[in-house]
């Protein structure tokens, strides 16, 4: 074989296979851009999605002392009417933010909603199960904003 053409015929590999490298890159680049415009994209709708956690916690001891005036009121005053106004309002202005009440009492203990403070020995029918809700838990969109303190029957 002539020695030119061996020679192109080496380059032409060689350009080949350095083109066949740089494709490879070029889609493994792509791909990464891809994987970062998707992770982007979610980052932004969770800060959309989760961005009033920080306040949400923080106006949540507001609402249990609400509830802890309701139940301290007497039953036909004008002041539990305002203060049972006054906590539905905060309560329907949660819910527009999504937040959700975990419903806990006679549900089954689940760590991950809820935090045991205290154990009674109330029957084996409610075993592991919340016998009394302590403090009300909150979920934000399907993310626990606050667990719910409860007894658990053992």
């Amino acid at each position: 074989m002539d020695p030119q053409l061996k020679a192109a015929l080496d380059d032409l590999a060689a350009a080949v296979e350095k083109r066949e490298e740089q494709y490879q890159q070029y889609l493994r680049l792509q791909a990464d851009f891809d994987n970062y415009r998707k992770r982007s994209r979610t980052d932004q709708e969770n800060a959309v999605k989760f961005g009033t956690e920080k306040l949400l916690k923080e106006l949540l001891p507001v609402l249990d002392n609400l509830e802890r005036a309701l139940a301290a009121t007497e039953e036909a005053s004008p002041l539990k009417a305002g203060v049972e106004m006054t906590c539905r309002q905060f309560l329907d202005v949660l819910s527009a933010n999504g937040v959700t009440r975990i419903e806990a009492l006679g549900a089954d203990f689940d760590p991950n909603l809820h935090q045991a403070v205290m154990q009674e020995d109330l029957g084996e029918e409610n075993k592991g199960k919340v016998t009394m809700v302590v403090q009300q838990g909150y979920m934000l969109s399907g993310r626990l904003l606050r667990a719910a303190m409860v007894q658990v029957g053992m």
